[in-house]
């Protein structure tokens, strides 16, 4: 907590004033914006009474000088005595959770990576954040392999009452679009219009004065001047970022990491503007130019390798562009796209093992899940596989793709119990009965397609809990009846079935 100003006890006009005075004005608050007066050295001022909020972000102290004000003054009327003088900000301190940041950006980020509203992952490091947004899936969805998620840093910068932020090291699996376009957009949509972008860079403009003139005519005072507050602490701290502005104060000192993309983030604006407008042709042009000025350049390398990738026949092209820059496993996602580049001409033994580095580097769960799941698929012995996707869970359990993934992978190899085990967890994911019955639906099929129709209908049953009157489900429960031997039974079922189907117009029961 912020330390209160001292009351100074030399000043004799104080000390009269105090023994005059019967009590400390009580907090105003207002808008629930709540001020009190700070009385110091450097006369009175304004100060937040207990932490506010704009936005996602927590603001824990501001407090802000009266000029011009010399004891001995009447203070007698609080807050309200002097909350229409203009004040100078001497100090301010904001603090960003990565949840609150997660749940603030979900809905803005609806339509880039998917229609829906994604899954958004969001960890501090140092001065960055490292945001992962992913394509948000059911647990009732089997086919959601190909669900396109982005990993990418945002790297922040202290300018002045300036805070600029660079995307950089952008990766992923099944993107529409370059990583680096797709971790641009992303950034574009959660900051909106508040800041202004050239390229992979992002500025947002005198920051304190935008937070002081948020929340002070809350609290019914006027927005005080901000000249020369510059930011001078950006750190991270558990699960969240402290930044800190003072009036005067020295501005904070960049990474060695975040000096780097920024000084590839300004030689390539022109780049990634094409990249970001969908032409790719020119994009790749002045990525080349670039790295002519700067070879073996690791960013710019990634951002070549990122397009060359999306075009059949330019894997190997790919590779020599990674390989001549010595970046051939030179960070987080380089490994992703090294393994998909193998996978495509062949190489599977160097696919695998490039994806299971880039895996156990990559900090983001979901992404290095999805690694694991590639080196699942890519497997030639189903033991194997069964050993990725174990990885896989391990670092994402909600992972709904590698728990289906490894069910059927489970299954096939015959044992039942931890294939059920990972059907219970999907169900036990899902939202709402109507997910629940189709994860049990969709697990009874698997069975039945395993050749364990005898064994399947238990899942058929646990299916028609949650919807009794599911043609499909009474189909499928039949059918496994009738195998088991109970003929009777299974024929009641059947018909039960049909009856359903013909009362609803219905379609072909299809449930082998």
């Amino acid at each position: 907590m912020p330390t209160r100003l001292p009351i100074p006890s030399r000043n004799r006009h104080v000390e009269k004033f105090e023994r005059r005075r019967p009590s400390v004005p009580s907090p105003s608050s207002v808008g629930g914006v709540a001020l009190r007066l700070a009385i110091g050295r450097d006369g009175i001022g304004l100060e937040l009474a207990r932490p506010a909020s704009v936005a996602c972000v927590r603001v824990t102290e501001l407090s802000a000088t009266l000029p011009g004000m010399r004891f001995p003054v009447d203070v007698s009327g609080g807050v309200a005595r002097f909350r229409n003088r203009r004040g100078a900000l001497t100090r301010l301190e904001i603090e960003i959770s990565t949840r609150a940041l997660e749940r603030w950006a979900a809905p803005r980020l609806r339509g880039i990576v998917t229609t829906r509203t994604p899954e958004v992952w969001i960890a501090a490091d140092r001065s960055k954040a490292i945001v992962c947004v992913a394509a948000a899936t059911e647990a009732d969805d089997e086919s959601a392999s190909a669900a396109p998620i982005v990993a990418f840093d945002v790297h922040a910068f202290a300018e002045a009452d300036n805070l600029v932020l660079v995307v950089s090291n952008a990766r992923g699996i099944d993107l529409p679009a370059p990583a680096t376009a797709m971790a641009i957009a992303c950034t574009h949509a959660i900051l909106g219009p508040a800041a202004k972008r050239s390229g992979a860079v992002f500025t947002l403009r005198r920051v304190a004065a935008a937070i002081a003139t948020e929340l002070l005519p809350q609290a019914g005072a006027r927005v005080p001047a901000t000249d020369e507050v510059f930011w001078c602490a950006v750190a991270a701290h558990g699960h969240g970022w402290i930044l800190s502005a003072m009036r005067s104060g020295l501005a904070a000192t960049p990474t060695h990491e975040g000096l780097r993309a920024r000084e590839a983030a300004f030689m390539l604006v022109e780049a990634d503007e094409a990249a970001v407008r969908g032409d790719l042709s020119t994009a790749r042009d002045e990525y080349l130019r670039a790295l002519e000025r700067a070879p073996r350049h690791g960013e710019i390398a990634r951002r070549i390798v990122e397009i060359d990738a999306r075009i059949d026949g330019r894997a190997e092209a790919a590779l020599a562009t990674l390989a001549e820059a010595r970046t051939y496993e030179g960070g987080p996602g380089f490994g992703v796209v090294v393994g998909a580049l193998l996978l495509r001409i062949g190489d599977v033994d160097a696919a695998m093992a490039s994806l299971e580095r880039a895996a156990e580097s990559e900090p983001a769960p979901g992404l290095a899940a999805r690694a694991f799941e590639m080196a699942a698929r890519a497997a030639r012995d189903p033991e194997d596989a069964a050993r990725w996707l174990d990885r896989a869970v391990a670092r994402a359990p909600h992972a709904t793709t590698a728990r289906w993934s490894r069910a059927h992978t489970r299954l096939a190899l015959g044992r039942l119990e931890d294939a059920l085990a990972d059907v219970e967890h999907l169900e036990a994911l899902a939202s709402g009965t109507r997910s629940k019955h189709a994860v049990w639906l969709s697990a009874a099929r698997a069975w039945v397609a395993a050749g364990l129709g005898t064994r399947s209908a238990p899942l058929f049953e646990h299916a028609l809990r949650y919807s009794p009157d599911e043609p499909l489900a009474l189909a499928g429960l039949g059918a496994a009846l009738v195998e088991e031997g109970q003929v009777a039974r299974g024929i009641s079922v059947l018909e039960r079935s049909l009856e359903l189907r013909r009362a609803s117009g219905g379609r072909r029961l299809r449930f082998r």
